[in-house]
């Protein structure tokens, strides 16, 4: 593996992790986010450049992951590094970003047009209903859009969901990069919206399952007093409530879905009880917007009357807007 002194070097890596790239010679030493396994020996050999590459630890709330992205910027930098940026998918999906005005592109080169440290009027409130798959979060997130006359909303949004599949397929941190694409133009909608707004699923998941899957390849990570800040360009919601559900509970609601559904994920969330451990930890160690937990163990009727009991206490304006 070589390349002369003046080469870029670019590539892709499956764990996605920050790299240390330098020259024994001194010719030079940068560091890039890296997505590619490689590792050399470093000399400098008449005008081949051969170099060493170790694993590097970025500090970001004591802990580098690298399927977790804080600004659009950086999902950026994945989605046009020079191995996929001119996939027709990951074309598509940033001109439709460009139309939705959350990112400009300018001779080829996109970057973030998102304001920062953006909020939503309680008063029109933007809530999110999380849970592991087979919690109830989304028929539950039915309920509260039925009761209290909301929009509901997903993550993927429905503009780039066509592409889930493709994406699903690539590295960890191309598909995760995709997921927090999906957040922004998902944060657009809501910010554009006039009526309150309950989003199933958003940054939380998105950041759980990334770190979920990081450790499963890095079995020594430790996640430790691990806290997450939220991204500072996107929007905050108003309040995230949590479903958490017994593993016996959930693989039975799992179970008895009408679109049953069998992805890597869900193997693992059945199989594996570290990665379930994990996923829960993540969410609850998230700064940043109200996080509510609610135990969904009980009854369909008996968790909805328990979620509507915390929105009308946290959003008396909901009140009036009951159907």
């Amino acid at each position: 593996m070589h390349w002369t002194d003046s080469a870029r070097i670019d590539g892709i890596h499956k764990n996605g992790m920050k790299l240390k790239v330098a020259c024994t010679a001194g010719v030079f030493c940068e560091e890039w986010t890296w997505f590619g396994e490689i590792f050399c020996e470093g000399r400098c050999e008449k005008n081949r450049l051969f170099v060493t590459v170790q694993v590097m630890k970025s500090i970001r709330s004591s802990m580098s992951f690298a399927s977790i992205f804080q600004s659009l910027d950086s999902v950026l930098k994945v989605l046009t590094a020079i191995e996929v940026r001119d996939l027709p998918e990951v074309q598509k999906i940033l001109n439709i970003c460009a139309e939705e005005g959350i990112v400009e592109e300018l001779n080829g080169q996109y970057s973030s047009s998102v304001a920062t440290d953006i909020e939503k009027d309680t008063a029109i409130p933007f809530m999110v209903i999380e849970g592991l798959d087979g919690s109830g979060k989304t028929s539950l997130a039915a309920e509260v859009q039925k009761r209290y006359d909301m929009r509901a909303m997903q993550t993927p949004p429905g503009a780039i969901l066509e592409f889930r599949s493709f994406f699903d397929s690539q590295p960890e941190p191309i598909r995760r990069a995709f997921y927090s694409l999906g957040n922004y133009l998902a944060a657009e909608s809501v910010l554009r919206c006039t009526e309150p707004v309950v989003m199933d699923r958003f940054w939380h998941s998105t950041a759980a399952y990334g770190i979920g899957n990081d450790i499963k390849r890095n079995a020594n990570t430790d996640l430790g007093e691990l806290k997450l800040d939220w991204p500072g360009d996107l929007l905050q919601p108003n309040m995230v409530l949590f479903l958490f559900v017994s593993e016996t509970e959930r693989l039975r609601r799992h179970s008895s879905r009408l679109l049953q559904t069998n992805t890597p994920e869900e193997q693992s969330l059945a199989k594996d009880q570290a990665f379930r451990e994990n996923i829960v930890s993540v969410y609850r160690s998230i700064k940043g917007p109200k996080f509510v937990e609610i135990d969904a163990d009980a009854s369909k009727e008996e968790v909805q009357n328990r979620i509507f009991k915390v929105v009308e206490a946290a959003f008396p304006a909901l009140i009036h807007r009951i159907r």
